[in-house]
């Protein structure tokens, strides 16, 4: 139920067909060198009417929807996930890069004692978002790479919630981590040794990545384990 218009903003079907029920005045687009969209509403003091002026048909439903007080739909944090996952497949070709965004969900999220789980979208704050991202981080001992492949998806799902106007900003972008990340502590590199079938599964991922995604990188690291050659050299291949 999303419409997209030539600025690529994203407006709500609800929301523009509530807004035609209230709206008495034509929206027209001007012809000429002015092409933006326009119509009437009632001046402040209540007498006669003023003309307002939007570059977008877009711009101009969501200007009314504030102008008659019409909110967008308030769904749950659980709700939201599968609207965002469901609209998401529709941008990615990968299906396993959705499959991994489910997975990090259940895994984290997917939580009863959760505070974020079943509370509606526009009464997560950032004070309720940030305590419990950091609870999160803390209660799984979380690495730095790990946190990073979650806020992609907290990050997809409030973006969108905001680009549909169901709340006011990313709420994502305002929380900070104050939990110290767990640290990986790499071994030696003689003592990093791949076994026959890890050398297999590896060959087999690539192959595999290669074929989905037609990405050359997959068939130049392939290419340096049969030749041992350096990455610069590699790279310096034409």
């Amino acid at each position: 139920h999303l419409l997209f218009y030539n600025n690529l903003e994203i407006v709500n079907k609800k929301i523009e067909e509530a807004v035609l029920k209230i709206h008495k005045h034509k929206i027209s687009q001007l012809k000429g060198k002015d092409t933006r969209f326009c119509t009437y509403i009632s001046a402040d003091n209540k007498r006669g009417r003023k003309e307002v002026k939007k570059n977008t048909y877009n711009e101009m439903i969501a200007y009314l929807a504030e102008v008659y007080e019409i909110k967008a739909e308030n769904p749950t944090f659980k709700e939201w996930f599968y609207t965002w996952l469901d609209y998401k497949e529709t941008i990615t070709t990968s299906s396993k890069t959705i499959r991994r965004h489910e997975e990090h969900f259940n895994k984290y999220l997917l939580n009863p004692q959760s505070k974020l789980l079943n509370k509606k979208l526009r009464d997560i704050d950032k004070f309720i978002l940030e305590a419990e991202c950091n609870k999160i981080v803390k209660d799984f001992n979380i690495t730095k790479k790990e946190w990073g492949n979650l806020k992609t998806v907290l990050n997809g799902m409030f973006q969108l919630a905001f680009e549909k106007r169901i709340i006011k900003e990313n709420t994502l972008k305002l929380i900070t981590i104050g939990i110290r990340f767990r640290q990986i502590n790499k071994q030696p590199s003689e003592k990093m040794v791949l076994q026959t079938g890890e050398y297999e599964a590896l060959l087999e991922y690539l192959d595999e990545e290669f074929k989905e995604k037609q990405s050359i990188k997959y068939i130049a690291v392939k290419f340096g384990l049969f030749t041992g050659l350096r990455i610069g050299e590699i790279i310096a291949l034409k």
